[in-house]
């Protein structure tokens, strides 16, 4: 009964943070493979933790969870990416000149506000 809750408590945790790195289709059955995978979960789990430390930008998550700083990024990439697929569209021959430069100013005065 003490190897089962110890491995219960281990795949529990496993469980947990494949769910909470959004990882749940990453499947693996071999040990080298969940020993990968834990160590990667631990890596971006301490690198989210460190870099309000060590980057002024994201200052303000220091007493923040990695989730909602995970959060954040993911939604300053959508917005990159939105962006530069918007000026990429935009430069058409059908555009005009000003047209691209208005977008091109949108896409880099929201990401220095970012």
């Amino acid at each position: 009964m003490k190897l089962y809750k110890l491995r219960w408590a281990i795949e529990t945790n496993y469980y947990e943070q494949k769910t909470f790195w959004s990882l749940n289709a990453y499947r693996i059955r071999r040990q080298k493979g969940i020993e990968h995978m834990v160590n990667l979960v631990n890596l971006v789990h301490s690198s989210l933790k460190m870099l309000p430390y060590l980057d002024e930008h994201f200052a303000k998550y220091q007493n923040a969870s990695p989730q909602e700083l995970r959060s954040h990024i993911s939604w300053q990439i959508q917005r990159e990416i939105f962006f530069c697929t918007l000026v990429a569209k935009a430069q058409t021959t059908k555009n005009s000149t000003d047209l691209v430069q208005v977008l091109c100013k949108l896409a880099s005065s929201t990401s220095e506000v970012a």
